[in-house]
């Protein structure tokens, strides 16, 4: 790199400049009389007539620039595509949102709560369907049948009890246990008689006790709840009897069909309120609703008994005859001996049954006649008042 020595104006700079550095002062003192010498040099000379620095002379200015013309419209860049895709959704959402403000108008202006509501309208086909399917005709067939194979399960159930009770006695090497499952026999005996007397005194004691509701959604929504319920027992035995299969699964199994039968034998009497004897009236007061819904509960017990009775007997006859066999194969028999006299009791209960709610339905019609002349004591009292001023 070159080492200049520089005077301006008539005066001499201190130090050695590069060719960086003269340039720099060419430009930052275009107006002074720069002399610029290396080595080498006869004489100072300026740097502008130096080959080194003829970059240096700033440009002439150039003219100015003439307006390009304006392009045509052909020429013009193409514009990005949409994308269909994306419009589409769109155009989807502008007609939901379209669809969705008109039936708002639509639903102000009607003044209807329920025409736009599908999922009740769901509820609704869905309890026509089971009022259409557990119609009253099909439940008066089912407690014959009930009433019938009852009658076979429970003798059934006894004598399979009978084994079991001199089995447990015999491999517990107790012969008073053995002995004293003899009395299952004679205490069948008796209860199969009451069964036998009194499960037709339900229908008749519904049929001579009519009741009135001023609305048929109390039904329907009992209706409803049973018939999820009687679901969610279904969903609950198939669970078990996966999650444990085995005798205590299959056991399980078989309770949860027979409660799964009777809600919905309950669902199908609710829905049918002719097969209670209920009428839906208009008519009835306030104090009458509550009668009718009391009456329902006591006539729904009654309409389950000749189905529970026959849906326990099989059940407990077949839990009877699996109990049986897993007491002779057991390592522990005395607590299988426990889990089948719990079974025993049911069968026993499912047979007393009949006799029990006849006595209770007897009970509440009694304290339901004194409740109706205590509602009556007041009209019979201002129809004295008037016939005094008169």
């Amino acid at each position: 790199m070159s080492a200049w020595m520089v005077v301006k104006d008539g005066s001499q700079l201190e130090g050695q400049y590069t060719d960086a550095q003269v340039k720099e002062l060419m430009q930052t003192h275009g107006g002074s009389n720069l002399m610029v010498w290396r080595a080498g040099m006869a004489q100072w000379a300026d740097p502008k007539s130096l080959p080194e620095f003829q970059m240096a002379q700033p440009a002439p200015a150039a003219p100015a620039p003439t307006p390009a013309p304006q392009a045509a419209p052909a020429a013009a860049a193409p514009q990005a595509q949409p994308d269909p895709s994306l419009e589409r959704m769109k155009q989807g959402g502008r007609e939901l949102i379209g669809g969705a403000a008109e039936q708002l108008k639509k639903y102000q202006a009607s003044g209807d709560s329920e025409g736009f509501m599908i999922h009740l309208k769901w509820v609704e086909k869905l309890l026509d369907m089971v009022r259409n399917t557990i119609n009253r005709q099909r439940l008066d067939a089912i407690d014959e049948a009930a009433k019938k194979y009852g009658h076979l399960a429970f003798p059934v159930a006894a004598i399979v009890f009978v084994l079991f009770g001199m089995i447990a006695g015999g491999r517990m090497r107790s012969w008073q246990m053995a002995g004293m499952s003899l009395v299952i026999i004679p205490a069948a005996i008796i209860a199969h008689y009451i069964a036998f007397k009194f499960l037709n005194a339900g229908k008749s004691l519904i049929e001579k006790s009519p009741s009135k509701l001023s609305s048929k959604a109390f039904l329907d929504c009992w209706g409803l709840i049973a018939f999820v319920g009687a679901i969610g027992t279904l969903l609950g035995g198939v669970f078990a009897l996966i999650s444990n299969f085995g005798m205590e699964g299959l056991i399980f199994f078989a309770i949860s069909l027979g409660v799964t039968a009777i809600m919905l034998y309950a669902t199908g009497a609710a829905l049918n309120s002719d097969s209670l004897n209920l009428q839906v009236s208009d008519e009835a007061s306030a104090g009458q609703e509550a009668i009718g819904v009391f009456s329902f509960l006591m006539k729904m017990l009654l309409r389950l008994v000749p189905f529970v009775y026959g849906v326990g007997t099989i059940v407990g006859a077949l839990a009877s005859i699996g109990f049986l066999g897993w007491l002779v194969f057991a390592e522990y028999p005395d607590m299988v001996m426990m889990s089948g006299i719990q079974v025993l009791g049911y069968v026993f209960a499912s047979a007393m049954l009949p006799f029990v709610t006849y006595l209770i339905f007897l009970l509440y019609y009694l304290s339901l006649d004194v409740l109706r002349a205590v509602l009556v004591v007041p009209s019979k009292l201002d129809r004295i008042a008037d016939h005094l001023d008169k």
